[in-house]
């Protein structure tokens, strides 16, 4: 990173090739940087993935910030729009064509490396709205790297629009002792004492944050295991800056995809008549969640019988558990 404003630096030539092939009439050095980088958004391999490392540092700049920032989202967010239209909507198999694709993906890059380094969502207050329309958009479907983008993108903005991990706070649904955590006493005590801190802190919850969740939460549904396993990710990263109680719902909700996702008919489970990719995706997440100390006793007592559940249908489906 350049210590100093680039404007200090920005002799304002135009008369050089390489700037007049971009075509700009932007004659700012920033200007022309950005404009350089879209030429590469839509390159496949390392090309698009340079360009975006490129213009998310240029645009997480403090002297960028207040104008190129704004400029360049509300640009990324025109271009996945228009690339998403079909181009022959008349045809059976109506589709995104590669370029369409590539063009996506690349603004979907920026954003996930832009909002991985800004500091602060105080300048996206206005294209927050247009960003959520983006992120829930039908358009994708046949494309797991989009979808994965997607969901990087979500959780990345919504980790910024919360302060950072409280490791105190996050620590304290965990007990040493799993022993410990299931008992009734230790259950009832720590369950009380845990709501008494949860009321201490004083975090200001965004209205996205349920936008967010419920975009990952369906994540988890996704037929790729690597978009099911970022969505994970996400909810577990998310779910540790929340406050407790806000926390627990995203917990129990978790749980309840195992339920819904699975029919019991005589105390059997159905295997015909469920969803595998559910099922993987809440084990992911729960995994995700206990690993960061986030699932309290009463929780462990509910979710716990239904993993045990789909476990044993696992092994009656043949599959490696």
């Amino acid at each position: 990173m350049i210590p100093f404003d680039i404007e200090s630096i920005d002799s304002g030539t135009t008369d050089l090739p390489a700037i007049a092939a971009l075509g700009t009439s932007d004659v700012s050095l920033m200007g022309r940087w950005v404009e350089l980088g879209k030429l590469f958004l839509c390159k496949p391999g390392c090309e698009m993935e340079g360009a975006a490392v490129m213009l998310s540092r240029l645009l997480s700049r403090r002297d960028s910030a207040a104008v190129l920032r704004p400029e360049f989202i509300e640009w990324a967010a025109r271009e996945i729009t228009n690339a998403a239209r079909p181009i022959d909507t008349t045809a059976a198999n109506a589709g995104l064509q590669i370029g369409s694709v590539l063009r996506i993906n690349g603004a979907l890059r920026v954003l996930c490396h832009l909002f991985s380094a800004m500091d602060s969502h105080a300048t996206l207050d206005a294209q927050i709205p247009m960003l959520l329309d983006i992120f829930q958009m039908d358009a994708f479907d046949q494309h797991s790297i989009t979808r994965k983008l997607i969901s990087k993108a979500v959780q990345r903005l919504a980790l910024l629009m919360l302060p950072a991990t409280n490791a105190e706070m996050g620590r304290a649904y965990a007990r040493p002792s799993l022993r410990e955590n299931l008992s009734n006493n230790a259950g009832a005590a720590s369950d009380s004492m845990r709501d008494d801190e949860a009321e201490s802190p004083d975090v200001e919850v965004p209205l996205e944050m349920e936008a967010f969740v419920g975009i990952l939460l369906q994540k988890l549904h996704d037929k790729d295991t690597i978009v099911r396993w970022s969505a994970a990710k996400g909810i577990g990263r998310i779910s540790e800056r929340l406050p407790m109680a806000l926390a627990r719902e995203i917990v129990l909700a978790v749980g309840d995809i195992l339920k819904d996702e699975t029919l019991v008919d005589n105390g059997l489970i159905d295997v015909a008549m469920t969803t595998e990719y559910s099922w993987h995706g809440a084990l992911l997440c729960l995994a995700e969640l206990s690993r960061r100390g986030m699932l309290y006793a009463q929780a462990l007592r509910q979710i716990v019988p239904w993993v045990v559940r789909v476990r044993f249908a696992s092994i009656g489906q043949g599959a490696v558990v």
